[in-house]
């Protein structure tokens, strides 16, 4: 017996937006301002004037930066603007009301997978909080001529357990 048709599967780590007839989080939740640091990103500190407090670090898989002339700092779990405020509360040790900017050079720590029927399955990074599922399946190169495309399923790891819930990928992308 032969089977027809191979469900698609999207495997997430991190927060998935769904469509919105089930959807996770809100519009405004994909805002990079939101976006949660974790292992593997990697940040740019500046700090006006004072060089010697600035620069590239990379997030070790603790969480934490090994800070110039500081030491190690905990930055995973924090948004831009947090770690912006640790920071300061941390070099005013140092220097009197520092002006400090966090970029995100490098996105790493979010990721989710597309396995099945699609152009290019594989692992995916995510910029952002949460990522549409039409957005996911785009990148991974939409689905092709086998895919079961009305029994796909979104697998989101949980620690209390996967979240597991049926999406009609025909209806998103082509439903209009």
């Amino acid at each position: 017996m032969r089977i027809r048709y191979i469900a698609l599967f999207i495997i997430i780590i991190g927060i998935f937006a769904m469509p919105s007839a089930v959807r996770a989080k809100d519009a405004n939740s994909s805002d990079l301002s939101k976006y949660v640091l974790g292992p593997e990103d990697t940040i740019e500190i500046i700090v006006a004037r004072h060089p010697e407090f600035s620069g590239h670090y990379n997030i070790t898989q603790d969480g934490k930066i090994q800070y110039e002339l500081v030491g190690d700092v905990d930055v995973a779990g924090l948004t831009k603007s947090q770690l912006e405020d640790k920071l300061k509360t941390i070099i005013s040790t140092y220097v009197i009301s520092p002006d400090i900017a966090v970029k995100i050079t490098d996105f790493k720590s979010k990721v989710f997978y597309v396995v099945g029927e699609v152009g290019h399955p594989g692992k995916y990074i995510m910029r952002s909080e949460s990522i549409p599922v039409s957005e996911a399946i785009v990148m991974a190169g939409l689905p092709n001529e086998a895919a079961a495309m009305r029994k796909a399923t979104v697998i989101t790891p949980g620690t209390h357990g996967s979240m597991v819930q049926e999406v009609d990928l025909y209806s998103l992308l082509y439903g209009g």
